[in-house]
């Protein structure tokens, strides 16, 4: 649920009753990013991108939903990770938009004069 400005996760049987909202913890907030029903594990862990307050991407995370515990996928490599979900041999497949950049640093060009004869 996009509750602003937090996002709300919440479990609702499939034959319906009663929802029940699961509590977040952890130092991460939720994206708006679609969920997909490859991205829940067999043991109850749920993969999404995650936004954290000290830092510019979104990483890859886990959402466990017993106890709505966040936490972080460890990567080496830096980028807005999107989708998240597990392929058949457990491997977790996402897509990522990588950053690269490069500082310039842009200077006056010196004149050399040529000095007393």
């Amino acid at each position: 649920m996009n509750d602003t400005p937090k996002l709300r996760l919440f479990e609702v049987e499939v034959n319906g009753g009663a929802e029940r909202e699961i509590a977040l913890s952890g130092p991460f907030e939720l994206t708006d990013f679609p969920l997909n029903s490859g991205a829940i594990t067999a043991d109850g862990q749920l993969m999404v991108p995650l936004a954290s307050a000290n830092s510019w991407f979104f990483w890859p995370g886990l959402v466990d939903l017993a106890t709505g515990t966040m936490t972080r996928i460890p990567v080496d490599h830096v980028g807005d990770y999107s989708m998240l979900l597990r392929a058949p041999d457990g491997q977790i497949i996402s897509g990522a938009f990588e950053d690269r950049a490069v500082l310039w640093r842009f200077q006056p060009e010196t004149v050399s004069r040529p000095g007393p004869r």
